[in-house]
């Protein structure tokens, strides 16, 4: 009975080293794939950015990760640091001026090949409309327009949704706000 023991534990012993030297499944990189995938992301965003805006940091294609740099074309507009699987792409709020830049994505495989895709952005020029040109816009139109919060309905308070009314810093007019954005 000890030999069947001692031959069956020789035999675990020698099945589990060979289970440890069976090689991983070799990683095969689709860079073109994953490119494909972030301008599938970003192609359909607005060219607009009035604002700080993620972009995300690495993708994951058919289980495996690529890491996404970003660039731009202008110091106007800055990059920052991947943390969390994102990165901020940092915007003047208040521009001067009219600034357009490329911002490129470069996709990187893990056996160095890369693949970069690009997309035109324009940061507007910062101007407060009237409530004029706010009644004249068409629709999805960015605007910007100051004024003052004169109701803040909650659904807290029992109203169907979160909004605001704003009084024109002209007192030429209001707007009613639905969203934050």
């Amino acid at each position: 009975m000890k030999k069947i023991i001692t031959l069956l534990l020789a035999l675990l012993m020698v099945c589990s080293l060979l289970a440890g030297c069976k090689k991983d499944p070799e990683v095969v990189y689709d860079v073109e794939g994953a490119a494909a995938y972030v301008e599938g992301l970003y192609k359909e965003d607005r060219p607009t950015t009035s604002a700080d805006y993620d972009l995300v940091s690495q993708v994951i294609v058919n289980g495996v990760t690529y890491q996404v740099e970003w660039s731009v074309d202008t110091d106007k507009v800055k990059v920052g640091e991947p943390a969390d699987g994102k990165v901020v792409i940092d915007v003047d709020e208040k521009s001067p001026e009219e600034v357009k830049y490329v911002l490129t994505a470069t996709v990187k495989a893990g056996d160095g090949t890369t693949k970069a895709v690009s997309f035109n952005r324009v940061v507007p020029l910062y101007d407060v409309n009237s409530h004029a040109e706010y009644l004249a816009a068409e629709k999805d139109t960015e605007l910007t327009i100051e004024g003052i919060v004169v109701a803040i309905n909650s659904k807290a308070a029992g109203n169907k949704y979160n909004h605001l009314y704003l009084a024109d810093a002209n007192v030429t007019g209001g707007y009613y706000c639905y969203s934050n954005t």
